[in-house]
């Protein structure tokens, strides 16, 4: 017997306060009780149901057994989790996994493969708010249009997302939901022979079989967003009895025999954002019911003639009244049709018909600021062909049909205006944007690519002027680029829409002949010191990044160029003169090449020292030989002079050089001497030493 949470949560609350006052005082007197902040938790009826809520995992190779026994000791509001990219084997069932409580299924990724998937039924409420990620179907009936991947019955605020589902009687079966259903981010797609196109050939709309990817069974409140459906699916969204308050945006539908299918006394569908294309019958067939629809803002790619040539079989939109599917004659309510584009040649974008004269909508029937690709017509009128007509604007004032502001679809194209391919640094490269006709369409926003090989440099966004043209700076290093420019072709200009185009070409950036600078230079011998150079372009642009050979006593060295377009080599020189070559080669093999000559010149040198005072006997007196740029010069021969006597010393690493002192208390004149090598110039020294 399962216990409803709230209940179970207040029984938890009034056994705590039974146990507390069950406490006696002898028992008080004897242990302090201390409740304990970090280990208490409060149960309100608040957060009761975020208490109370569990997590399941599912095995990867758990079976349906398994999944069941874990279903059952469930409680409503638990979570599955199943095993990330595991694959289950639902095997031949003949009904779904059922469900009879509220439960999150986290997919992670993992398969359900199987004749039929998961079915959330009981009473209405039970299964309310149940939820469904990341979790993929996969019907392996031998009949492709059996099977359903889920099933819901009744309730409320159910999420679908990010599932995939392949083939099946439906992927999402949903039967009279009571509102706040909500499908998107999937997957749907159906192998070919899903749908058995002999029973479609005859007459649409009758009693066609193949499969649904979503099948709405009455209902209210539905929102399908961006979702995707793929292949030979009879409908990708079937919407019947008596369905209403459906919403689909933001869908792209490709090669299905019906993009929406209306089924019987359904209203109050919205279509907005969707993409529609290459529908084998219809995008949208509102044929077995002509509810109040908002068909707006959509894109239609109609193939025309997929079963015959007849007008109908061209429309991406079908409208019938008095169809009798469902009993007495069906009647056409508010159907506003506006803001889509349709494309496709010798196509249709609606196509209405009646079992005798002009269709007489309940309410308006619209067909208004639709823009129309070359070969398509706006509104094609047949009752049994007895009374037909085409039009693409037209207001028929009886009737409530209204046929009007429609505009064509004109062709556009990007025209890259210059002759040459090749171009030096700073060149402006000029495109223009122009309609059918030769219409320069001007102050438009177009989208540029720039890439070279595989390496993309930068994508942006530019605006032409008035003449329609762009000037592109090509402010890009030398090499071979590739430039794509695309145009969306939303805007209506003047008295059309003109339709997206995207154009590439290549160019080649050669780059203005490059300048070396650097100086011949002077430097004292084996000074540690660096020569530079910049590279950059005649007009001054500094070429970062770059590689630069330096050549210099026979051995080349490679460094590379700072964001100043600066190179340079640590130089450490034997006294002479030395020739430092200098060699850049460019993208297009061009070598340029700079000779400077280094003279290392014989070193001044010093012999640094300071007077000083010593107690008694037993010190140290230091000194230390530098050279012109104050580096200690080592490995020296030097000499102290004093109180008459002269000793030899070496200088260390460091350049200093060292003399005890043993003298009786006075004042001495200590001298210091360097007598010069060839490197380095001979030098003096002297210091005052005080002993007391």
């Amino acid at each position: 017997m399962k216990i409803n949470k709230k209940i179970l949560a207040l029984l938890i609350i009034f056994i705590a306060i039974v146990s507390v006052s069950a406490v006696s005082a002898e028992d008080v007197a004897t242990d302090d009780i201390v409740a304990s902040n970090n280990d208490a938790v409060v149960i309100e009826a608040s957060n009761a149901d975020e208490v109370l809520a569990a997590s399941h995992d599912v095995p990867a190779d758990a079976t349906v057994s398994d999944i069941e026994a874990i279903i059952a000791n469930t409680t409503a509001g638990d979570t599955l989790n199943f095993a990330e990219g595991a694959t289950y084997d639902f095997g031949n069932l003949s009904t779904g996994v059922k469900i009879e409580h509220t439960l999150i299924l986290q997919g992670n990724g993992a398969t359900v493969k199987g004749y039929q998937g998961f079915s959330f039924e009981a009473d209405e409420e039970s299964v309310a708010g149940s939820q469904v990620y990341n979790l993929n179907f996969i019907m392996t009936n031998p009949i492709l249009w059996n099977g359903r991947g889920l099933e819901i019955f009744g309730g409320s605020d159910y999420i679908i997302e990010g599932c995939t589902f392949n083939n099946g009687n439906s992927g999402i079966y949903i039967r009279r939901p009571t509102g706040n259903v909500t499908i998107q981010n999937n997957v749907f797609f159906a192998d070919d022979g899903a749908t058995d196109a002999s029973t479609i050939a005859g007459d649409y709309g009758k009693q066609e079989t193949g499969s649904k990817a979503i099948n709405l069974m009455g209902g209210s409140g539905i929102t399908i967003i961006n979702n995707t459906f793929q292949g030979d699916f009879l409908d990708a969204v079937s919407i019947a009895s008596g369905a209403a308050n459906v919403e689909m945006y933001d869908n792209i539908m490709s090669d299905v025999w019906y993009g929406v299918f209306y089924g019987g006394g359904i209203t109050n569908i919205t279509m907005k954002g969707n993409l529609f294309q290459n529908s084998k019958a219809f995008a949208v067939g509102i044929i077995k019911a002509a509810g109040d629809s908002d068909i707006t803002d959509n894109i239609f790619v109609t193939e025309a003639g997929k079963i015959s040539s007849s007008n109908r079989d061209k429309a991406a939109i079908y409208v019938e009244e008095g169809n009798t599917a469902h009993g007495a004659p069906s009647n056409i309510e508010t159907i506003i049709i506006t803001e889509n584009k349709f494309l496709g040649e010798d196509s249709i974008a609606v196509a209405g018909s009646s079992k005798g004269g002009m269709i007489t909508p309940k309410g308006e029937f619209t067909v208004i600021n639709n823009a129309y690709d070359d070969g398509v017509t706006v509104f094609s009128f047949t009752d049994n062909n007895t009374y037909t007509f085409k039009t693409n604007n037209l207001v028929v004032e009886e009737n409530n049909v209204t046929i009007e502001g429609n505009v064509p679809i004109k062709l556009s194209n990007v025209i890259f205006l210059n002759d040459e391919t090749d171009f030096e640094f700073g060149e402006v490269y000029d495109i223009m944007l122009i309609g059918e006709d030769n219409v320069a369409l001007a102050n438009q926003e177009v989208t540029i690519t720039i890439s070279s090989g595989d390496v993309e440099i930068g994508t942006f966004n530019s605006t032409t002027n008035d003449q329609g043209i762009i000037n592109l700076p090509l402010l890009y290093d030398i090499g071979e680029y590739n430039i794509t420019v695309s145009y969306d072709g939303d805007e209506f200009i003047g008295d059309a829409y003109y339709r997206q185009i995207t154009n590439s070409t290549t160019f080649n950036i050669k780059g203005l002949p490059v300048i070396i600078v650097g100086s011949d230079i002077t430097i004292p011998t084996k000074a540690k010191q660096r020569f530079e150079i910049t590279l950059k372009d005649e007009s001054n642009r500094l070429l970062t990044n770059k590689t630069v050979e330096f050549t210099v006593n026979g051995v080349s060295y490679n460094r590379t160029t700072d964001e100043n377009g600066i190179a340079g080599l640590n130089i450490n020189l034997n006294m002479g003169d030395y020739n430092m070559t200098v060699k850049y080669a460019d993208n297009d093999g061009t070598v340029y090449t700079e000779t400077y000559v280094l003279t290392a010149i014989q070193s001044n040198t010093t012999i640094k020292s300071t007077p000083v005072t010593f107690q008694g006997k037993g010190n140290q007196f230091v000194a230390q030989l530098v050279d012109q740029l104050g580096q200690p010069i080592a490995d020296a021969a030097v000499a102290f002079h004093i109180n008459g006597v002269k000793y030899y010393r070496s200088t260390d690493a460091n350049g200093e050089f060292r003399l005890n002192i043993n003298l009786e208390p006075g004042i001495y004149n200590m001298y210091m001497s360097f007598d010069g090598t060839f490197q380095y110039a001979p030098s003096n020294g002297g210091s005052q030493v005080t002993v007391v």
